[in-house]
């Protein structure tokens, strides 16, 4: 059988490539939301009704997040990637307008649940710290977020239980009422052990 010639790509820093735009958020909360149990609403369900499902509850999401100044960067599958960027230097109204973004998020999820008669509830991680925005590639390119901030508030959302938030130190130290969290220690996959908060889901 004959060899076939496969293409050879090289790669060389003097290829033509679409200029990199990024700009660095020194100081921002990345908020990542998800439905708990999610998947035990999609049994027996056609892949057009789930979609039309996740639709409706992400448009009305959009709304409640555009209401707070904040930026839905994402929504894959069940879950959600939200920036919020720090205006006028006030870290702590922005760490408080998170939290209070979550609590809205989460009630409004809590009553499409009550009302469709769907077992799920929103868990959630928060990160404050720096990131880096903007867009990738030459074709596919969409605006994005990256950086440590991002994986640790992705980390923390996977360790959060239904109904509650987990935010690393540099939120609750920015707290304005930091009474409100309960401090525990989790070692988060791809960083150091360290001390978390968790946030409850409160009444908006």
């Amino acid at each position: 059988m004959p060899i076939q010639n496969t293409p050879s790509y090289t790669f060389s820093l003097n290829t033509t490539t679409t200029p990199l735009h990024v700009n660095e958020l020194v100081d921002a909360c990345v908020l990542f939301i998800d439905m708990q149990d999610f998947t035990q609403f999609t049994y027996n369900k056609s892949d057009k009704a789930i979609v039309q499902a996740l639709h409706y509850c992400y448009c009305l999401f959009d709304n409640i997040i555009t209401e707070f100044s904040a930026r839905p960067i994402k929504y894959n599958g069940d879950a959600c990637i939200i920036l919020l960027e720090t205006s006028n230097n006030c870290l702590a109204s922005n760490i408080e307008n998170s939290l209070y973004l979550y609590n809205t998020l989460a009630k409004a999820f809590s009553e499409l649940c009550e009302l469709y008669n769907v077992q799920s509830a929103l868990r959630a991680g928060l990160a404050f710290g720096p990131v880096l925005s903007g867009q990738i590639g030459s074709y596919i390119s969409s605006f994005d977020i990256w950086g440590h901030t991002v994986n640790l508030a992705a980390r923390l959302e996977q360790n959060a239980p239904p109904n509650s938030l987990l935010m690393n130190k540099a939120c609750h130290d920015r707290m304005l009422n930091p009474c409100l969290c309960e401090g525990i220690t989790l070692e988060l996959k791809g960083f150091v052990p360290q001390q978390v908060y968790q946030y409850h889901k409160r009444e908006p």
